[in-house]
Order: C-alpha cells, then structure tokens, then sequence
C-alpha cells in the first residue's frame, strides 16, 4: 500500500521512537552504586581511642595521653614494654606488670595493664587520662606498637602506631654480633702485625763514630 502524498506530493513517514535498552538502565544502575561506594569510602570511621605521646628526650621515660572518643568508659588498657621498671598509672586503677626489671626477673618483653572494676572509675567518653612508664637500663628500641583497650561495654580494639619501649628484633642482634666480631678480628690483626714487626733497632748516630788508628 502507497504511503499517502503530502500536500506537495512528497510521501510523509512517521516520526522513529528511539530503542531503550535493558544495558542504559543497567549502566544507570553500576554509576548509582559506585557513587554510593565512593561516598562510603571517603568517610572513614572515627576511632574508637587516640593514644598520644611516647618517650622524652632522654629515652627513659615514656608517657600517653589515652583519649576516650567511644560511647562506653575504658576499663582497661595494656602496654607492651621492655626494660621497664616503673609503671604509673591514674589514681583508682590496678596495676599489674610483667618482666618489670628487677633482681632475679628474666630479662624479657613484658606488659604492663591497668584496669579498674566498675565504668564508674574508668575514662568517660570525650576524656583523656595518664599512663606512663620508666625504663630501668637501655637497650630498648623505640618502635610503633599495639595497646590492647576495653570498655565497659565488651567491645575490645588495639590502636596502632603507639611509639614503645620495644626490645632488639632479631637481625639487629645479629648486626650487633658480627660488628662485634669485625672489631675483634680487626684488632687481632693489627695486633700480630706489630708483633712480626719487633722493635726497630737503634742506629748509632754516624756524626759520634770515632776512627781507631
């Protein structure tokens, strides 16, 4: 059948629809969830706790100012150390230590914990209290750690990062051991050189020498 002529005698087609597809709306969808993963990801998660500070200048003393941003108290809190002899700890909480350096204590990494047996005596949410511990020798290490905190509530998290008393990890006393076995040998060696060597001989002086006639 011949499509009707227009006024002017040209043949007149009706308008095309445009197709929709199943894969715009699926497109649609993908950029709807990858926003809505993005916006998630771009909000992390405020920490439970926030543990400032560390050592002094002098290496020996060591103090954290542990800030409560949770919606329970701490109620107990531990420390890893090593060569540490002195724990303190706010009025009101317990104290107990392990490998505290002392007469007859093996010379160990320990912890230290405080705790206390009721929300009431712990840290408040939105307040901050005073740990801090005294090394006794040296030979620890200043390094990041983990400090092991509960609430009243159950809930437990360690927060990272903390800078520590921390003992020699293994490759370190290793390195210690042959630097020390290179001096040894070094001074061995020099030592046997100027023993092959001996004591120079004495020269007369040539101006001295006298002619016998």
């Amino acid at each position: 059948m011949a499509t009707p002529a227009g006024p002017q005698g040209r043949s007149v087609r009706s308008p095309t629809r445009p197709k929709r597809t199943r894969a715009t709306g699926t497109s649609l969808f993908v950029a709807l969830l990858s926003a809505v993963t993005a916006g998630a990801a771009g909000t992390p998660e405020e920490p439970k706790v926030e543990i400032a500070g560390g050592a002094d200048g002098s290496g020996q003393n060591y103090r954290w100012t542990v800030t409560n941003h949770y919606g329970s108290p701490i109620v107990y809190i531990q420390f890893p150390h090593y060569h540490a002899d002195t724990f303190h700890a706010p009025e009101g909480w317990s104290k107990e230590s392990t490998y505290l350096v002392n007469v007859g204590v093996p010379d160990k990494p320990g912890t230290c914990t405080a705790s206390v047996d009721s929300a009431r005596k712990g840290i408040p949410p939105g307040r901050s209290a005073e740990f801090s511990v005294r090394l006794a020798t040296g030979g620890a290490h200043r390094r990041p750690g983990q400090v092991t905190v509960r609430f009243a509530d159950g809930t437990q998290t360690i927060v990272a990062g903390v800078e520590l008393p921390t003992a020699s990890t293994t490759p370190e006393r290793l390195y210690g051991l042959i630097g020390f076995a290179l001096v040894f040998v070094i001074i061995v060696i020099v030592q046997t050189r100027r023993r092959r060597k001996g004591p120079r001989a004495i020269e007369p002086d040539a101006g001295s020498a006298v002619d016998d006639e």
